[in-house]
């Protein structure tokens, strides 16, 4: 069973997901297959740099350059989707193919669920949200975070309404991070005893 794991930014999305692998779950996560990519296709690479020449060094993308240009001119950021979007949902595709035969339940944890339209691929969603206020308090105490980019990230990402309707579970990040996660372990358990009983 596929259960997507998704939230807009700073709502505590990684740290639960690194808290279940802790845990022992198996977590196929789009940032990490985003920036292996950047860092190994070398047909994406080369489509980057055409239009983000300065952001490629070393034969890899410069993630840091690559949100300065996007920053700047936010126009960018709809070419920059459009030459990354497929890679990214293909390399997804193909991880989730490979782990299709496992009788576990498997995490894709991605900010963009719903809006690349990968919840397709998923069984049961999980949803977490914040308070709009604690959202940006959280974001802009990220290293290299400013104001603009918080505005283009979250320009890029569906209103909360919108991704409540389509999970099956939502949970609040504003409590505890114990209580939250306990809430999302709870609900996973449920989800594997019903994979168990269906086998």
């Amino acid at each position: 069973m596929i259960v997507g794991l998704t939230g807009g930014i700073a709502t505590g999305k990684t740290t639960v997901t690194n808290q279940l692998l802790k845990d022992g779950f198996i977590v196929v996560d789009a940032d990490d297959i985003t920036h292996q990519l950047y860092r190994e296709n070398k047909e994406l690479i080369e489509k980057i740099k055409t239009f983000f020449p300065e952001a490629v060094e070393s034969g890899m993308i410069n993630r840091q350059t690559l949100a300065r240009y996007v920053v700047q001119n936010p126009a960018l950021m709809t070419r920059l989707d459009f030459l990354t979007h497929g890679y990214i949902v293909r390399a997804i595709q193909d991880k989730m193919d490979e782990l299709s035969q496992t009788n576990a339940i498997v995490i894709l944890s991605a900010p963009l669920l719903f809006e690349t339209g990968m919840y397709h691929l998923c069984e049961k969603v999980i949803g977490l949200y914040a308070d709009l206020t604690t959202q940006y308090d959280r974001a802009l105490m990220r290293s290299g975070m400013t104001s603009d980019k918080l505005e283009l990230l979250i320009s890029k990402q569906w209103a909360n309404h919108q991704r409540e309707v389509l999970s099956d579970l939502w949970v609040s990040t504003d409590m505890p991070f114990e209580e939250t996660y306990q809430i999302v372990l709870a609900y996973l358990r449920k989800l594997e005893k019903s994979v168990s009983k269906s086998k």
